[in-house]
């Protein structure tokens, strides 16, 4: 599995080991569907809404100001809150240019207010993402009426595919153990590490058939970060190498960020992927970080989130709410940040709130403890304060909340697999991303639900944010 450093990517040292492969099948059904053509229309009409929706704009903006001369007032023009950082538009003396396309089309991020002034601490603006019809709902709800209480808790896990097999340790193919463990867990998405990609006929093989497997629709992901925090294109040839976020962002082009994850995003479709766990809004100077300030970080949050999910891959933006200060390292042991409220909602949370107003479809939890936030050492992710309060209630984010992987030392030393899941249910996350014992973590939500410590509500409300993001995707 994979471990995540603050300015680097470590793989597990087992995704080498020579482990027991899942049974090959003797021949691979070639079942490829060739989407190029529908996303090319379906991007074809997403840059004409962008271009109409800009014209509109320049039309209101030209009005305003002559009605501000009619009428003899000035100082109508606001500053655009986008900045980008010095340096050139190439990618610095690196080679790490490769698989860039500067004809993309470069997304504005919407102007917003960025920073908190007043003296609670809220946010200046409502929230856009509280309250409103999603057209999905009624979709998503025949789903959920037709699961079984099991069915509902097992839709809340992204997991392995080993995690979820008997005396399998390195999935490659998806054969009968794969559709076994599909009929007793409907779970409600997989991740993939380098260690299941042998091939790119032999990943679309697996994907195209897990699916088909699923009662359920699946979220299928993998980390496709740039740099060295891949697992894609550190086995395919052909897949785009991107640099790391630090290389994008000393370009201070803001469209490097939505060129390279586009075409990430079309690379990962094509061979069956939806999810891409990316990118990191950390702000710092370390390699996956964009720069070390919130306000270009935001911006380009904004065009890497854009970048995906106009090509049909779901962002999971990662470590609310900012991990770029961390003393230490999870996959080691504890780490903290020291900031208090204030300083974390003033820089760290920023970048998600651009997230939030850039629509992405996941954002992950980190398992850092922030204690002079909480009050103790519980981790982001099992912490109320900083799921609900925070990023749900102060940002207003009603999207998929997902943690991070809950299989590293500062979860694991402190918790069983049980407590941690039903811990992270409890402080509003709707899915638990690779528990350490997926088995055990099942069964201890399951168990929770039935004796009335989580409310079988509750699993929906989380299930109706999951599904509203299958449905769409789905499209």
């Amino acid at each position: 599995m994979a471990k995540r450093r603050n300015d680097e990517y470590i793989e597990d040292e087992e995704m080498y080991d020579d482990q027991e492969v899942e049974e090959t099948e003797e021949e691979y059904e070639e079942e490829y569907v060739d989407e190029k053509s529908q996303r090319r229309i379906a991007r074809r009409k997403r840059r004409i809404r962008n271009q109409i929706v800009a014209y509109a704009v320049l039309i209101v903006l030209i009005v305003a100001i002559v009605i501000g001369a009619i009428i003899g007032l000035s100082k109508l023009f606001v500053k655009n809150p986008e900045q980008n950082a010095e340096g050139s538009s190439d990618i610095a003396q690196s080679g790490t240019n490769e698989g860039y396309d500067g004809g993309l089309i470069q997304i504005n991020a919407p102007e917003i207010t960025l920073h908190y002034t007043n003296t609670e601490n809220q946010p200046e603006e409502t929230p856009q993402n509280t309250g409103t019809t999603n057209p999905y709902d009624d979709k998503a709800r025949e789903y959920i009426a037709q699961m079984s209480l099991e069915e509902k808790v097992a839709g809340l896990f992204f997991v392995t595919p080993e995690s979820m097999m008997e005396g399998v340790d390195q999935a490659v193919v998806a054969g009968a153990k794969t559709q076994q463990a599909l009929d007793a867990y409907k779970v409600g998405g997989i991740i993939y590490a380098s260690k299941n990609i042998q091939s790119l006929d032999k990943i679309k093989d697996m994907l195209a058939k897990t699916k088909t497997m699923s009662k359920y629709p699946l979220f299928l992901g993998a980390q496709e970060e740039g740099g060295n925090a891949v697992n894609i294109s550190s086995v395919l040839s052909d897949a785009p190498k991107i640099g790391n976020a630090s290389d994008i962002g000393a370009t201070g082009e803001t469209s490097n960020a939505y060129n390279a994850y586009s075409q990430v995003a079309t690379y990962m479709a094509g061979l069956g992927f939806n999810v891409d766990f990316a990118p990191n809004a950390m702000i710092g100077n370390g390699k996956r970080a964009f720069a070390a300030d919130a306000d270009t970080v935001s911006t380009y949050i904004y065009q890497s989130i854009t970048g995906l999910e106009d090509n049909r891959v779901s962002s999971a933006v990662a470590g609310f709410p900012g991990t770029g200060s961390a003393d230490g390292i999870t996959s080691e042991g504890r780490a903290t940040v020291q900031s208090d409220l204030d300083t974390i909602e003033t820089t760290d949370m920023i970048p998600y709130k651009m997230a939030v107003n850039a629509g992405a479809d996941m954002i992950s939890v980190s398992n850092v403890s922030y204690p002079a936030v909480v009050g103790d050492y519980t981790p982001a992710t099992m912490s109320p304060m900083i799921v609900t309060e925070l990023l749900r209630d102060r940002l207003g984010y009603d999207g998929i909340i997902i943690t991070e992987p809950m299989n590293v030392v500062a979860v694991t030393e402190y918790y069983t697999s049980e407590q941690a899941a039903v811990n992270a249910i409890l402080a509003g996350c709707d899915m638990i991303l690779m528990p350490e014992d997926f088995k055990a973590a099942y069964n201890g939500v399951l168990a929770a639900v039935q004796n009335g410590e989580i409310s079988e509500s509750r699993i929906e409300e989380s299930l109706l944010r999951i599904y509203r993001v299958k449905l769409q995707g789905m499209e």
